[in-house]
């Protein structure tokens, strides 16, 4: 089943068993199905506005809220919604820095078990010119870091 047919699903039942629903709610009984969607990606919202063209009963109340006509809007849904799509961010901000983390940790470990290994001895001067940049460039990212972990060990150990 491709993606988009996943989403109809999902917004249709909602649609069918509460009226209206919120684009973090469509999101996270997606994410609880197993479905894995980018963290920036827009494919939700974009098509539920394709049902929307296709069915005029299915109206925008509020920002990332969708229902159908004649549904009145329940009031704690916009707050709800709003606190859900925060609580998203925050997620998504947290997940982001922590690939991040992974992907530089990865790279950095990638240089230097080359400089462990003998390939270094091996390699053409140009090569070996551009591992040891790369080891003064992680030595002072690390320098860097140490400094700033310890300033901050003594800041907080400091209780201030």
């Amino acid at each position: 089943m491709s993606l988009r047919s996943q989403i109809i699903e999902v917004a249709e039942e909602l649609l069918r068993s509460q009226g209206q629903f919120t684009l973090a709610q469509a999101k996270e009984i997606l994410r609880l199905r197993g479905v894995v969607l980018p963290p920036k990606s827009t494919l939700v919202r974009s098509t539920i506005y394709e049902m929307m063209k296709k069915d005029p009963r299915i109206r925008f109340f509020d920002r990332g809220v969708y229902g159908l006509e004649g549904w009145e809007l329940a009031e704690e849904l916009p707050a709800a919604a709003e606190q859900q799509e925060l609580q998203s961010q925050e997620e998504t901000q947290a997940d982001s820095f922590a690939v991040q983390l992974e992907e530089t940790q990865a790279a950095i470990l990638a240089v230097l078990a080359r400089l462990e290994s003998d390939y270094w001895l091996e390699c053409s001067d140009k090569e070996t010119l551009e591992l040891k940049r790369k080891w003064a460039l992680i030595r002072s990212f690390c320098d860097s870091v140490e400094c700033r972990m310890s300033r901050l060990t003594q800041h907080i150990g400091a209780g201030r």
